[in-house]
């Protein structure tokens, strides 16, 4: 009778003992998990700030700056954080076209100016072009 007692004593020490572990990892997998989404979305914000623009140019009917958004809140959360300006591409050939001819203003000018540097600006590279 004692051995019994003694036995379940012991079946009853281990199920405590893995009950009380299994409840820590899933309670510390809770926290590593919330911790991990709340990163990711301080890690968005602190990168979007840093760029240190007004206004993105993304493509006329896209949910926000991130174009492809693999989850269905991100497309929300990033347009109430964000607010893109949309703008076409007409506009952008636009304004590309005006830089090339300030940098050609600019070059002619100092050209005339008798300076030997002048700062001109590539329309290709100005909107991130190759």
């Amino acid at each position: 009778m004692r051995f019994a007692a003694l036995r379940d004593m012991q079946c009853r020490r281990r199920r405590l003992a893995i009950t009380i572990i299994s409840t820590g990892l899933i309670f510390g997998m809770t926290l590593v998990w919330t911790g991990l989404a709340n990163g990711f979305r301080v890690e968005a914000r602190h990168t979007v700030d840093s760029m240190g623009v007004d206004a993105f140019v993304v493509k006329s009917g896209a949910p926000g700056v991130v174009a492809s958004a693999p989850l269905a809140t991100a497309a929300s959360t990033t347009r109430d954080l964000l607010r893109p300006l949309k703008v076409t591409v007409d506009a952008i050939t636009i304004v590309a076209v005006l830089l090339w001819i300030v940098a050609l203003v600019i070059a002619l000018l100092a050209s005339v100016a008798g300076l030997r540097r002048a700062v001109a600006i590539d329309p290709a590279l100005a909107f991130g072009g190759p």
